[in-house]
């Protein structure tokens, strides 16, 4: 019998440069899957209209919790745009992506738990 190695999924972490960031991608490739990690916008390719290499080429997105005081509304439209483009679009709140986007919004809480509730989501889909 042949077996195949299950795909390992990729996911994107976006936003600033964090204490939570770094706890939250350690928990996901403990969990065994990849990460790519991402500033977002302002340098953001969606906010030009153009494709974004990192959403095309990941199972799913995780925008992470704004930054008080650090979310203009060029941010909070291409943190939108983001979760829009992605496969599977999660936000951790307090998050700058719209309600009504595609995003599947998450409260924060300790990494490994939502690194959990990471894989579930995009495992799922």
């Amino acid at each position: 019998m042949d077996t195949m190695p299950s795909k390992r999924s990729l996911v994107a972490l976006v936003g600033a440069e964090s204490e939570s960031r770094t706890k939250l991608a350690q928990a996901v490739l403990r969990g065994g899957q990849g990460v790519v990690i991402c500033a977002g916008p302002p340098g953001c390719p969606l906010l030009r209209g153009e494709e974004c290499a990192i959403v095309a080429g990941v199972d799913g997105v995780v925008v992470m919790p704004r930054l008080p005081d650090a979310t203009t509304s060029d941010v909070a439209i291409g943190l939108t745009r983001c979760a829009f483009e992605a496969r599977t679009a999660i936000a951790i709140e307090p998050s700058a992506v719209h309600p009504l986007s595609r995003a599947t919004h998450l409260p924060a809480g300790a990494s490994d738990e939502l690194a959990g509730a990471i894989r579930d989501l995009i495992t799922a889909r």
